[in-house]
């Protein structure tokens, strides 16, 4: 049996994702934390939280969004769907999902592809579908 490349790929982007959205979270319990001791100085740990969302937001090689069915003539609708791609080639990685009526990202997949195999779901349960979702809301998806 051959290794899988592709699905190795895909569990260590999970990780990473893991990774950054478990240090956006204890940025973010630390500047609650400081803010209910008094102990808060502006920019502290605001700053702690903006360079992880930042590390978040510099991950992806590209976001696209794309519309829903519309009849010929009529005004584009918003997007309702997004794609994060985090990888290409082969090994190739993405997330794509849903958008709320807000732009919001709602249920997130994590898939992966090889040279000449078609994109594959990587199944997400508990801690990691959570960590994508996280991951997700940390990009703005609207016009």
């Amino acid at each position: 049996m051959s290794d899988n490349h592709a699905l190795q790929n895909a569990q260590a982007g999970l990780a990473n994702i893991e990774e950054m959205v478990a240090a956006l979270g204890c940025a973010y319990d630390r500047l609650a934390e400081l803010r209910e001791a008094r102990r808060y100085h502006q920019n502290d740990y605001e700053d702690a939280v903006e360079d992880a969302q930042r590390c978040i937001q510099e991950d992806p090689l590209s976001i696209q969004v794309r519309g829903g069915w519309h009849d010929v003539g009529e005004v584009d609708e918003p997007a309702a769907e997004f794609e994060i791609l985090l990888t290409t080639g082969g090994p190739a990685l993405r997330i794509r999902g849903d958008l709320g009526q807000h732009s919001q990202p709602l249920r997130p997949r994590l898939e992966y592809q090889d040279w000449g195999t078609p994109w594959t779901e990587l199944i997400c349960t508990g801690q990691g579908h959570d960590a994508l979702q996280t991951y997700c809301e940390q990009f703005y998806f609207g016009d």
